[in-house]
């Protein structure tokens, strides 16, 4: 691999902290696991590290909401959802007490 060559690789995507939406009654959802970024062999991080303690219930992070280390571009498009926090659905039991339900993760 040349150092002045572009290349392509698929990065590990860590959502990093707790959602102020999963205190609330959400559940955060990761839609991806990892993102495909191109950079320069001496740019390419470990893996693509974002914050998600300001996503509130209903709140949506977009692969533009992301700022990527310097030279590291993705290869995805702006609006494609990386996370969102959904609302737990409560549902009742047969014997009338409610019970809380999460949608599992999608991958």
């Amino acid at each position: 691999v040349n150092n002045d060559t572009q290349i392509t690789a698929n990065l590990p995507l860590e959502l990093i902290g707790d959602a102020i939406g999963a205190s609330r009654g959400g559940f955060l959802d990761q839609m991806l696991h990892s993102l495909e970024v191109t950079c320069l062999p001496k740019d390419l991080p470990e893996s693509i590290k974002v914050p998600v303690e300001h996503l509130d219930v209903g709140d949506v992070l977009h692969v533009g909401d992301v700022t990527f280390p310097e030279g590291v571009t993705p290869v995805l498009a702006d609006d494609v959802v990386l996370a969102l926090v959904v609302k737990t659905r409560t549902a009742k039991s047969a014997s009338g007490t409610a019970t809380e339900e999460a949608a599992p993760a999608a991958e």
